[in-house]
């Protein structure tokens, strides 16, 4: 795996830059969300995919899995968590716990129905890397024997119990799907599938291992960037351009506007964290993590931002409105 970074304002060109700095094609990958430690969404619909991530926070993941063909995103998708199956010996509580451990594995069958035997043969080739280096040519000689480093259970989208059983029986963690079976599996599209390894062959090291890309330390940066208070005064207190039209003889003038303030002896300052977007008929509000560096010690100079000055008030093409904002007058048009 390789974990790249990019920036919402780049959102429009990712897949050129997935391209680029992963070197798959677009056209190639299933963008998914990955939740904990199973895939909560997949993004089947590309197009789309720009409004979907709006919605996520700064910081937050989004997983592509490469498909090994472009013609194997029409397939049946099947999504896959990890887990490690503890036993527990707690009165009144089932004999065994399911915990999910590592990354989940989203994969593209040609057909919906498959053997067992099939399908446990393209698990194992996709999960042989998380193997023990030591132990995968033992894990190739028991699956030629029928046995395999693990067991495939049919559970829920959380991977945290049967999607086949009732409710009400709480100790079923997934039906199992038998390898020496000869009955088809009928697998729906974006089902989910658990692998309940046997921990001794199961590496953690292995199956934890990222390739990071500079990306990733450029978008952190950014993300972790600080700005000083008086930048963000110096950027609020900017001229801001305005045009008025007359109704009667439809005549326009531009005009700047600039709010100015005296130094008070008291400043209370408003960090607005939170921005609220209308999507999909619902506001949704996100919050700006930036650090903002305020200069207790040091004292803090507002000359920069307080823009009004008695001069300015008497030059000709200055109007003055009691000190509180000073309009520049343009020439007008017609």
């Amino acid at each position: 795996p390789i974990r790249c970074g990019f920036a919402r304002s780049q959102l429009a060109d990712l897949p050129t830059l997935v391209a680029e700095q992963v070197g798959v094609e677009w056209e190639s990958v299933v963008p998914t969300r990955v939740h904990k430690n199973y895939i909560q969404d997949v993004f089947l619909d590309k197009n789309a995919l720009t409004k979907e991530l709006g919605r996520l926070p700064a910081g937050a993941p989004l997983t592509l899995f490469e498909l090994p063909t472009a013609e194997s995103a029409a397939g049946t998708m099947v999504r896959f968590v990890q887990r490690e199956v503890e036993s527990i010996q707690y009165l009144l509580l089932p004999p065994y716990r399911a915990k999910l451990i590592g990354h989940p594995i989203l994969m593209s069958l040609t057909q919906p129905s498959i053997t067992p035997s099939q399908l446990y043969e393209a698990v194992l080739a996709k999960t042989l890397q998380f193997v023990h280096e030591s132990e995968r040519e033992r894990a190739l000689e028991r699956a030629h024997e029928g046995k395999y480093p693990f067991e495939l259970k049919t559970v829920a989208g959380t991977g945290a119990v049967c999607s086949q059983c009732r409710w009400t029986d709480k100790h079923c963690l997934g039906c199992l799907i038998d390898p020496s079976s000869r009955d088809t599996v009928e697998l729906g599209n974006l089902c989910t599938l658990a692998i309940d390894w046997e921990m001794d062959f199961f590496s953690a090291h292995e199956e934890q291992a990222v390739r990071r890309h500079e990306s990733v330390d450029q978008q952190e940066q950014t993300l972790h960037a600080s700005y000083s208070l008086l930048s963000c005064m110096e950027a609020d207190a900017r001229p801001e351009k305005l045009e008025y039209k007359c109704s009667a003889c439809e005549s326009s003038w531009h005009t700047s506007q600039t709010l100015v303030d005296h130094a008070p002896d008291i400043l209370a300052v408003h960090l607005k964290r939170f921005t609220a977007e209308y999507v999909d008929g619902k506001f949704r509000s996100s919050k700006n993590h930036t650090m903002v560096e305020i200069p207790l010690d040091q004292g803090l100079d507002l000359s920069s931002c307080l823009l009004y000055t008695s001069d300015a008030a008497d030059e000709e093409d200055s109007v003055d409105l009691g000190g509180r904002r000073i309009i520049k007058k343009k020439k007008r048009t017609r």
